[in-house]
């Protein structure tokens, strides 16, 4: 028999190296993709939160649609209004439902407008901004 030197890897060594390579690249691949889709939902869901904030703002602080006209609104329809709009903030499309609740219980008058934002596949994002008055 002749002896032979052994040098270098055989073809079944080779192909199972390989093999667990491009299975270590594919788990890296799937982690790195996931990532991105996160990231992504994290800046629609600021987007949203920039443009709630931009409602809620306009409409208690905007001359024409200030919390006292809302209030007044809201109080001559029987304690509450409530509209909707669509609103588009980077891109993004959201639709913003506004509702304005008027009441008075033992001589303090409370003003509630509460803006939810839908849309662009996040989950609702609501702002609530309340004022209190004694009559």
């Amino acid at each position: 028999m002749k002896n032979r030197n052994k040098t270098g890897f055989t073809l079944i060594e080779t192909l199972v190296s390989t093999l667990l390579l491009g299975i270590l690249v594919l788990g890296a691949t799937a982690s790195l993709s996931h990532t991105g889709t996160i990231i992504q939902r994290q800046e629609i869901e600021r987007t949203a939160l920039m443009a709630a904030t931009y409602v809620m703002e306009f409409y208690i602080y905007d001359a024409s649609q200030g919390i006292e006209n809302l209030e007044a609104q809201a109080a001559s329809n029987g304690g509450s209004i409530q509209f909707s709009s669509p609103v588009v903030e980077d891109g993004y499309t959201f639709t913003a439902s506004t509702k304005v609740e008027n009441t008075t219980a033992a001589g303090i008058s409370f003003v509630r407008v509460r803006v939810t934002l839908t849309g662009a596949g996040i989950d609702p994002i609501m702002l609530t901004y309340e004022a209190r008055s004694i009559t």
